[in-house]
């Protein structure tokens, strides 16, 4: 046995003589880091798909009937070997998140003409200045035009609250 205490924990390492003369190292080739593709404009878009001149383009859920609607004003699915898509088919889709049932949701890029793009757009904004008048004028929903409770813009109105000292 030993002279002293025992020694718990690893070995102690055994330290070989080292040679007079040591030889050089040989050169370790360098890991070389994978360099990242160039990227347009310094960014990358999940959802986005080259302009294509006299059409405008967008990508669509595929939720409930919204794909069947878009096509019934006009949308065509944009089919491009060119760009990439997720699953098999010729139709430009993405994976855009989970249905509320768990399985994937997909959204498809579609295409219009600009100019139904455009009279589409000029009917939205119609719609949206008919509201607006509406708000204006102090009519509720249903047309009718209560002064007690209508808004009209530049009037200021006398609150029942009166201040006394």
């Amino acid at each position: 046995m030993s002279d002293g205490p025992v020694r718990r924990g690893r070995p102690r390492l055994e330290r070989a003589a080292e040679p007079e003369q040591q030889e050089a190292p040989e050169a370790v080739p360098q890991r070389k880091r994978r360099r990242r593709g160039a990227l347009e404009h310094g960014a990358h878009f999940k959802l986005s798909a080259p302009k294509r001149e006299g059409f405008e383009r967008r990508f669509v859920n595929d939720k409930g009937n919204r794909l069947a609607d878009l096509q019934e004003i006009g949308y065509t699915f944009v089919e491009d070997t060119g760009i990439a898509t997720h699953g098999p088919g010729t139709r430009v889709n993405r994976l855009a998140g989970t249905q509320e049932s768990g399985a994937p949701l997909k959204t498809y890029l579609m295409e219009i003409p600009e100019e139904f793009y455009r009279e589409d757009m000029q009917d939205k904004d119609e719609a949206l200045r008919e509201y607006d008048r509406a708000i204006n004028e102090g009519r509720d929903p249903n047309g009718e035009v209560d002064p007690s409770t209508s808004y009209r813009p530049g009037e200021t109105r006398h609150s029942s609250i009166s201040i006394e000292r």
